[in-house]
């Protein structure tokens, strides 16, 4: 990492910093003019802890970092963990599921599973095999013989078991579906819930769908994405929880 040498300020205290042998624009004001002028320094794309470092830590946080590197659009992630500044005109890093279907629509709508994962893996060295095994192996896909396409409309969906069949679920009448959930510090922090897709087909949610319920203690939202490695989720339960005593 190059080293400070010397810090000047010009007028509007927008000037010069040096690091090492290089000077860069600086107006140490906000973090996202940090963060500019730290990859004007790096050259390349680099993670939020190697731009902070470049920094100073004494300028700002790493937690100031990342969020204005999510924010501002200045910036563009290059990979997982990766950002580098939008004027270099390289590609943006959406997802791991968006860059396997770019992959696919490269090879003309069919590739073979193996050449895809090179692929990401040559180019996105920071996503692991078992990471893009994963998303290769979710709805969004389909794969057989050991080649991977996109799902179509044609396609149909995997088979689902009747919810009578799963642990901590039944009906409760004709209109009513009860399931139960463990009541954890991550729920009480307000993370989602996955749910088994048994009850997401039971309730009328199918993949690709969502569905928001209402409740005394505010609204509920059970989507499904294509996407997801885990399957049906549902959004944050800390109000209900709370609601009943269990803080």
């Amino acid at each position: 990492m190059p080293s400070e040498i010397a810090l000047t300020y010009l007028e509007g205290q927008v000037g010069l910093r040096r690091f090492g042998d290089v000077w860069a624009r600086w107006k140490g004001d906000t973090a996202a003019n940090m963060a500019e002028a730290a990859l004007h320094v790096l050259g390349v794309p680099a993670t939020a802890e190697a731009i902070l470092a470049t920094i100073g830590a004494s300028w700002t946080s790493l937690k100031r970092v990342n969020a204005v590197l999510s924010k501002d659009c200045r910036f563009v992630r290059a990979s997982r963990s990766t950002w580098g500044l939008r004027a270099w005109g390289i590609p943006e890093y959406v997802s791991i599921a968006h860059a396997i279907g770019e992959r696919i629509d490269a090879h003309g709508g069919n590739a073979n599973v193996n050449e895809v994962m090179g692929e990401l893996r040559a180019r996105y060295p920071d996503i692991t095999e078992s990471s893009i095994r994963a998303y290769i192996g979710t709805l969004e896909f389909i794969t057989k013989g050991g080649m991977v396409r996109r799902r179509t409309k044609a396609d149909d969906w995997p088979p689902v078991p009747p919810l009578n069949t799963i642990r901590g679920a039944f009906r409760n009448g004709a209109n009513e579906i009860r399931i139960a959930v463990s009541v954890t510090s991550q729920l009480l922090r307000g993370s989602g819930q996955t749910v088994h897709p048994a009850v997401a087909t039971a309730v009328g949610v199918s993949p690709g769908e969502q569905r928001t319920f209402s409740s005394p203690h505010g609204e509920v939202t059970l989507y499904w994405k294509l996407a997801s490695t885990t399957g049906a989720n549902l959004g944050s339960l800390r109000a209900h929880a709370v609601a009943v005593g269990r803080r």
